[in-house]
């Protein structure tokens, strides 16, 4: 009876050494991924911080473009009929020079 509680203690001393060392190895582990995220996030960091006042002057150009789209758009479709008045004009006046000549 003696001999099975030495062994069962003994099993279980190394079943918790084997939990120590994985345990130490996941804190290792961990320690290391920390390491890692904190370097991501002071690099992204640095990346994205000057974005607000970017974004707001992208912003800015975006609003201007459309303001300059649209008023050429405009000025798009009026130079579309003048262009189409003049080929009717054009059209008439080459009908009535041709209805003069054979009259």
């Amino acid at each position: 009876m003696l001999l099975f509680v030495i062994c069962f203690n003994l099993s279980l001393t190394l079943l918790n050494l084997y939990l120590v060392l994985r345990l130490l190895q996941l804190r290792q582990y961990l320690k290391c991924t920390t390491k890692r995220l904190i370097r991501l996030e002071k690099c992204s960091h640095r990346l994205l911080a000057p974005l607000p006042p970017n974004l707001t002057q992208a912003k800015q150009g975006t609003i201007q473009f459309r303001k300059s789209y649209q008023k050429l758009s405009r000025q798009l479709i009026l130079l579309q009929g003048l262009l189409q008045s003049l080929q009717w004009i054009n059209l008439l006046w080459k009908r009535r020079k041709w209805g003069s000549h054979s009259v």
